[in-house]
């Protein structure tokens, strides 16, 4: 056999090869750049979020009027329990608060925006040892660029004629005819599936614990101000600030910790000072208390919690049944902060006392 025989077979199965993989790739549509449905594209797995959720706002467009914005643990808040909200659950794996305006000003490109709920987390004010503001802001944009400057013809050119496309298509395949959803999936509407809602053995360590929160977290210099930015962003619509809930462990670790002490405080300072009001959980509260039944890891409640914390937030129907989340939430303003903050204090003091 010649040369260009061998040049012609080769060629031959490469395209063949890649139009399988398009094609397979275009039916399980792991990136969200069409909108068909079936049972084997019914569980979305949560990776690269960033792009996946700007995706499905480009393909949805004129469909909200509320924007959700946080980390992961805000993505276990299911947006069709806010009251009287069409909500976008924009967050986002270790999603912080420097990155809320791209994602609002993209928001606003494809919707009115009415309302904006922000769930903020401790850890968002700190950064960890080189972590660089400019780095991370500057690679949402060039997802944003990617995004909003490309077709769909474009999308499916580049991104699903590739082998690992192929690996995240196979896993939601296989995730969708087991109906497993693992530590987080989305299903094709963007509702946050979690597996197993009650895990009786979930238990955070001290260590776990400091993992999240080390010693080196520096407090973001100018972080009242990029709140203020945030604010500035959204200035036509309605602002609804909340903070997420943590386990006592978690609780612990800061309260034994002067820097992260220090941090904490100044951390809800800002807050107010700049929204006025924030709908507080991240202290110690039946949520906390009981994180062994309410979360997964301590610091991901469950989907089950959370909608009562949606529905508190927007005025809707609470169910006590299961849990009564008027008891681990605390609004805090300018008038009542600063007897919070007293009541942080002393339970800083008799842990710290505690270790003795």
């Amino acid at each position: 056999m010649n040369a260009k025989k061998w040049v012609e077979i080769w060629f031959s199965f490469l395209s063949f090869s890649l139009i399988l993989i398009g094609v397979f790739n275009y039916l399980i549509d792991p990136m969200w750049i069409f909108s068909h449905t079936h049972p084997f594209n019914k569980l979305q797995r949560a990776f690269d979020e960033r792009k996946l959720k700007s995706m499905y706002l480009k393909n949805n467009p004129k469909k909200y009027d509320t924007l959700l914005l946080g980390s992961s643990r805000t993505t276990y808040y299911n947006q069709n329990y806010f009251n009287n909200m069409k909500v976008f659950n924009y967050s986002v794996s270790g999603a912080k608060p420097f990155e809320f305006i791209d994602f609002i000003e993209n928001f606003k490109r494809y919707n009115k925006l009415e309302n904006l709920i922000i769930g903020f987390d401790f850890f968002g004010c700190m950064l960890r040892y080189r972590e660089n503001i400019a780095t991370r802001v500057n690679a949402n944009r060039s997802i944003l660029r990617e995004v909003n400057g490309r077709n769909q013809l474009e999308h499916l050119l580049f991104n699903y004629l590739t082998l690992d496309m192929t690996k995240h298509s196979l896993i939601n395949a296989y995730r969708s005819i087991t109906n497993s959803s693992s530590f987080r999936s989305y299903n094709r509407e963007m509702e946050n599936i979690v597996q197993t809602e009650i895990v009786s053995s979930v238990h955070v360590s001290i260590k776990e614990a400091e993992r999240l929160y080390p010693k080196n977290h520096l407090y973001i210099p100018n972080f009242s101000n990029i709140l203020l930015d945030v604010r500035n962003t959204a200035k036509d619509a309605n602002i609804i600030v909340f903070t997420t809930p943590i386990s006592k462990t978690m609780l612990q670790v800061i309260y034994r910790s002067n820097g992260l002490l220090v941090n904490y405080h100044n951390w809800i300072k800002d807050l107010v000072d700049v929204y006025q009001k924030v709908y507080f959980t991240t202290y110690l509260n039946p949520l906390s208390m009981e994180y062994e039944r309410y979360s997964r890891d301590g610091h991901h409640y469950y989907p089950f919690a959370t909608t009562e914390i949606a529905k508190y937030l927007s005025n809707g129907v609470l169910s006590k049944d299961r849990l009564d989340i008027t008891k681990s939430v605390t609004v805090i303003t300018k008038e009542n902060i600063d007897t919070f903050l007293m009541q942080q204090k002393e339970y800083a003091k008799t842990i710290y006392s505690s270790r003795r």
